[in-house]
């Protein structure tokens, strides 16, 4: 796959996860309903060798985090992307925890790391993901101007 294309790939395989945060899940879409489709079959391969880890602040008993989860799930399935795993604290909002995971996710050095900026303490560790060439993308934040996440994504 060339360069660009396979970036391309990234990007879109990363907003396929922002999508299910923004609530494609809490609606009742499953990309399971897809199989068997001409979609899944174009698709199954395309991820191949893409590394993805998700990092959110979600707790584990977190509703809409479970659903978002299973989206993502479904999603890297359909793809077959190399998705390590989804990262959540054991209860809502542990930053601590949460800042424990993005430094377990950069040091696994995944191609694409989806996450949150809620909590300004996450932004050195994006900022250094970014810097090593990890491609961020941000889920659940609201990104008034381009200018305020210079180093990643926003969706």
């Amino acid at each position: 796959m060339a360069d660009k294309s396979r970036r391309n790939f990234i990007i879109g395989m990363a907003s396929l996860g922002a999508l299910a945060a923004a609530g494609w899940g809490v609606a009742g879409w499953s990309f399971s309903r897809l199989s068997g489709t001409k979609v899944t079959q174009a698709t199954s391969a395309f991820g191949e060798g893409v590394k993805i880890i998700f990092v959110e602040h979600w707790g584990s008993e977190n509703v809409f985090g479970n659903v978002v989860e299973r989206g993502y799930d479904d999603a890297c399935a359909l793809t077959g992307a190399n998705c390590i795993k989804m990262y959540r604290p054991k209860t809502d909002a542990d930053l601590q925890e949460i800042i424990s995971n993005l430094q377990v996710a950069i040091n696994q050095t995944p191609d694409v790391l989806i996450t949150t900026d809620i909590y300004t303490a996450v932004q050195p560790y994006l900022h250094q993901a970014s810097q090593e060439g990890i491609i961020v993308i941000l889920t659940n934040v609201n990104a008034p101007t381009q200018a305020d996440f210079e180093y990643t994504g926003a969706i």
